[in-house]
């Protein structure tokens, strides 16, 4: 099921519950006995109930949908990450990140897209993985928005300079 269809089974239901609610109101205030399990207590706010009820319904569906975004996110960050470590602390960002975000199924497309462009960069594909940036880190600086940078000219330099000579003599410094 996707995003969007989600989130209009969400709406779908949000308006149902409403159309219960304004049925109850109508009978509580007639007096009438709802056999509706909507049924308000007495000297409740009929709305109150099941909009609440309902909206604590649509939360944990988010909650099991989040859960299901940052697995995504999880599985596609490079496995090769030698510090791809504390996943509850990542869960927990990644959460925030989307509950607090507009359109939840954006950022999370955003993030997706961000990550596929940094696991192409050069930086992150040299040495076994050894500039990737825990996930954790790459979701706090928000990584996703920037543009990954070519390997900069000054690690490529001195991979060069440092290098063996055939001879075996590697020398303190270069002079061109």
């Amino acid at each position: 099921m996707t995003d969007e269809a989600i989130h209009e089974l969400a709406t779908a239901l949000s308006r149902l519950a409403e159309s219960i609610d304004r049925h109850a109101e109508k009978s509580y205030r007639k007096g009438e006995k709802e056999k509706s399990p909507h049924t308000p207590l007495k000297g409740k706010d009929p709305k109150e109930s099941s909009l609440s009820r309902t909206c604590a319904r649509t939360r944990e569906g988010d909650a099991g949908n989040h859960d299901r975004l940052f697995a995504e996110f999880w599985d596609a960050y490079p496995s090769d990450c030698p510090r791809k470590v504390a996943k509850a602390k990542c869960r927990a960002k990644y959460t925030k990140l989307l509950k607090d975000a507009d359109d939840p199924a954006a950022l999370h497309a955003a993030i997706l897209s961000g990550l596929g462009h940094w696991r192409k960069c050069q930086d992150w594909q040299s040495e076994n993985g050894k500039f990737i940036k825990a996930p954790l880190v790459w979701l706090n600086q928000e990584n996703w928005k920037d543009s990954p940078s070519p390997v900069s000219a000054s690690r490529s330099t001195a991979t060069s300079t440092t290098a063996l000579r055939q001879d075996g003599y590697r020398p303190a410094i270069e002079i061109g």
